[in-house]
């Protein structure tokens, strides 16, 4: 099992999990995610957008 995943559900009824996720940063607010991918790539998302958000015991999760 991949413990770098997270699992998005959004408002829309879509679901997409986000491979090797090293970092998930956010604001002291939870307004919007951006994610650090092991190949330097980078995803970001707003929290309208999201129904429930849930994180690998493996991705770091900083609030700025």
């Amino acid at each position: 099992m991949n413990n770098k995943i997270v699992k998005v559900a959004f408002k829309n009824g879509k679901t997409k999990r986000f491979r090797n996720v090293s970092v998930a940063h956010t604001d002291i607010n939870y307004s919007m995610f951006e994610f650090e991918h092991k190949n330097k790539a980078t995803t970001y998302l707003l929290r309208n957008d999201i129904q429930y958000i849930k994180f690998g015991k493996d991705v770091e999760v900083e609030v700025h």
